[in-house]
């Protein structure tokens, strides 16, 4: 027998002595380390947990998904599929190390069988709380989803402008080296007016595949408005701008360009007006001066890059 406080919990509040006992005599005590799943949709369920010390974290999706809740001292979980006997609907996950009593489901159903209707209830509002659940995860998909959409450009499946704008907006203020590749493909109008606008697509389409090859881990391609391209390199000097441009430049060399029908169109090349963040200047400033070597680069006969 384990002399464990119950009536702290919000489970056992209110409950008269004979009930409490019941439940010490049948309680365990078991303890979980920082990051380690109680429960999950994946396997069944067969107790109530009641927190003693320590906090859990609630999940939706996968143990590494957005935390939905805190879970703090007197609260229990597990309840939902004591009742209905379905796995759980949510991850439960250690946000550190916890103490926790456990209560198998023979010893609950002990307790609440006494009363039908309150069995009836219990199963009647897990049912909805569930379908809740339900919901409200498939809501939040559909949000990333159409996040990811309005985030992403249509054509090359690039960040896009509003993208940009957003990040820009959240770097405002940092210190941290950061380097700006404004990218433009050369003699655009005269490939589209040769090729049609399904050629033209296609050569766009080779440019945003040969920035996602490139582009490191953290890198941000953007496609920042018809032909040209953006590259956000934070964390980086000149120095490695430089290099990642010439990595660019010279990947679209080689890169065939295929249009619709599979059919081999000509190869194009790239411009790059490159420009870092000084102490005191702003993001918007420095995209202007990674546009003023793009210029000196266009003026100094295409396929360079100018910095």
């Amino acid at each position: 027998m384990y002399t464990v406080d119950l009536s702290g919990s919000e489970l056992f509040r209110g409950a008269p002595g004979e009930t409490l006992e019941f439940a010490r005599a049948h309680a365990e005590r078991i303890s979980l380390a920082s990051g380690e799943v109680l429960l999950s949709p994946e396997r069944h369920n067969e107790h109530i947990y009641i927190l003693q010390s320590g906090t859990l974290s609630l999940r939706f999706g996968s143990p590494e998904s957005v935390e939905i809740r805190v879970l703090r001292p007197g609260v229990s979980v597990g309840e939902m599929s004591i009742v209905d006997g379905e796995p759980p609907s949510a991850y439960v996950v250690a946000r550190e190390a916890c103490q926790l009593v456990r209560l198998h489901r023979e010893v609950v159903m002990g307790i609440i069988t006494e009363n039908p209707v309150a069995c009836n209830l219990l199963r009647i509002l897990s049912g909805w709380m569930k379908s809740n659940t339900a919901y409200i995860l498939n809501d939040r998909l559909t949000i990333d989803e159409l996040r990811g959409a309005a985030q992403h450009d249509a054509l090359t499946g690039l960040y896009n402008r509003r993208w940009l704008d957003e990040r820009m907006r959240r770097l405002r203020g940092d210190e941290m080296p950061l380097t700006v590749l404004l990218i433009d493909l050369d003699h655009f109008k005269s490939y589209n007016d040769l090729h049609g606008h399904q050629g033209g697509d296609s050569a766009l389409v080779a440019v945003g595949e040969v920035l996602r090859k490139v582009a490191r881990q953290g890198d941000a391609p953007c496609r920042y408005g018809g032909e040209e391209f953006l590259v956000l390199l934070e964390r980086t000097p000149l120095e490695g701008g430089v290099v990642m441009a010439e990595r660019i430049r010279n990947a679209m060399l080689v890169r065939e360009v295929r249009n619709a029908r599979g059919e081999s169109l000509p190869g194009v090349t790239l411009s790059v007006g490159i420009a870092t963040a000084g102490d005191r200047e702003t993001l918007s400033g420095v995209i202007g001066a990674a546009d003023a070597q793009l210029y000196r680069a266009k003026r100094g006969g295409r396929n360079r890059i100018c910095f």
